[in-house]
């Protein structure tokens, strides 16, 4: 099953990095979390570089390592909080776009989350973090980019140029946070190389993602039915909707949903495209946060 392929994207570059038993700690901060160990000065970290549009610096493997574990047991009980809700409004028979808008949104974090284990993620910097950041830097630094309000950063984590070291790139980006993380998690979708049955169900989610081929990027389904289409919570939501409502109760029908040999990019299947998303990142982030114990 592709799930297993996603997680393990994330679990391999973990592992990669030196993961070891003893990063995953013991309790949990959030103070420990990666932007607060950075921007509070927990951990120490050595700048290579700073211009106007990127940051470079390394940190001891560990101390990385144990924040990336930290931000997925966070990250794990908001998505587990997140999943009652969804079927707190299923059972309750709510209307489907209240189920629709809930369920992108599980999506969203749980592919943040699942980004920031393969090492490709976006993070948000607000001006003081960003600033507490570079606060024992020299001016030449701290003055060299210009954060304002929150500013979304492509980050990348690499082996560093020393054992035991961890680069983290951040490049500043310009673009609306949503649709980087989904593109973010395409990027993670295209380091999966499958020659099976799979293949079929990976491409169609690459196309979701990046919203090619018919499909729409989870980002403009949300903004459609949150935002931009009020009378979707009425009739006309509800006869979208068909196919969602049929397939975001069973994970056995959103499989075999994407499976459908004549499956088209419809007004119906697209919104339902949020449910396959949904129960797959689900299973994906159940495998992964398995594997790490956390």
């Amino acid at each position: 099953m592709i799930h297993e392929d996603i997680a393990g994207v994330s679990f391999t570059h973990l592992s990669g990095l030196g993961l070891d038993p003893s990063d995953l700690p013991d309790q949990f901060s959030f103070a420990d979390t990666i932007k607060n160990t950075l921007s509070d000065g927990v951990v120490s970290k050595a700048i290579v570089s700073c211009t106007s549009t990127e940051l470079e610096m390394s940190v001891a493997k560990s101390d990385y390592l144990s924040a990336v574990l930290t931000e997925l047991h966070f990250g794990k009980v908001r998505i587990a909080e997140q999943c009652l809700s969804l079927s707190a409004l299923i059972e309750a028979g709510a209307h489907p776009a209240w189920i629709l808008v809930t369920a992108y949104y599980a999506c969203y974090f749980i592919s943040n989350d699942i980004a920031k284990g393969s090492g490709t993620f976006i993070m948000n910097f607000s001006e003081d973090e960003f600033r507490g950041i570079l606060a024992d830097e020299p001016p030449s630094i701290r003055n060299a980019m210009i954060v304002d309000k929150s500013t979304p950063f492509y980050v990348v984590a690499s082996h560093g140029d020393m054992s035991g070291e961890v680069n983290l790139l951040f490049r500043k980006h310009g673009g609306k946070p949503h649709q980087l993380a989904w593109n973010s998690f395409h990027r993670l979708l295209n380091k999966i190389s499958v020659n099976d049955s799979r293949i079929k169900y990976l491409e169609l989610m690459k196309q979701i993602a990046k919203g090619s081929d018919g499909w729409c990027n989870p980002s403009d389904i949300r903004n459609t039915w949150n935002y931009i289409k009020s009378n979707y919570y009425g009739d006309k939501g509800r006869d979208l909707a068909k196919n969602f409502t049929s397939i975001i109760r069973s994970r056995g029908s959103a499989h075999a949903w994407a499976g459908s040999v004549t499956l088209k990019p419809t007004e119906q299947n697209i919104p339902a495209s949020v449910a396959y998303l949904y129960h797959s990142l689900c299973r994906a982030h159940d495998v992964l946060v398995s594997r790490l114990k956390i």
